[in-house]
């Protein structure tokens, strides 16, 4: 869950890393994975991350 992520803090080694790079970067990756970080892009209104799927 959300508060168990926060809790552990390990969002900051996986999705957190991916949100914070470039679109240039976005670019660079695997088409499965910019598929995942756009589907996540629906659940947060800005560009603060606060829920993801997974």
């Amino acid at each position: 869950t959300q508060g168990d992520s926060q809790k552990t803090q390990e969002y900051l080694d996986g999705i957190f890393r991916l949100w914070l790079l470039t679109d240039e970067q976005k670019s660079r990756l695997a088409p499965l994975t910019q598929n995942y970080l756009k589907l996540i892009q629906q659940f947060n209104s800005s560009r603060t991350l606060t829920s993801y799927p997974g």
